[in-house]
């Protein structure tokens, strides 16, 4: 399901690929030929204000998918989405 690092829950990628969006209280659905998703997908950061659709209520983890399928876990803080994409997964 994930790890505790400093005391606190980060889920795993597995947990994120088994999720639907759904099922979690914050997600973005970031439409596949999106310029949003190629930076996702190379582990860059996603500044506001989000040009997709998303619930983004918090602080805190969100799940990204993109045209129906989960695909990986961000973290909300101050406005800008940080990537948890794994790195052996991310686009060169």
């Amino acid at each position: 399901m994930g790890t505790i690092k400093k005391n606190r829950f980060e889920p795993s990628h597995a947990l994120a690929l088994s999720l639907r969006k759904e099922d979690v209280l914050q997600w973005a659905e970031i439409p596949a030929d999106h310029e949003d998703m190629v930076k996702y997908l190379k582990g860059q950061t996603l500044p506001t204000p989000f040009s997709w659709p998303a619930r983004l209520d918090k602080k805190g983890w969100v799940l990204i998918a993109t045209d129906g399928f989960s695909i990986g876990f961000a973290k909300l803080a101050s406005g800008i989405l940080k990537n948890h994409y794994p790195k052996g997964l991310r686009w060169l």
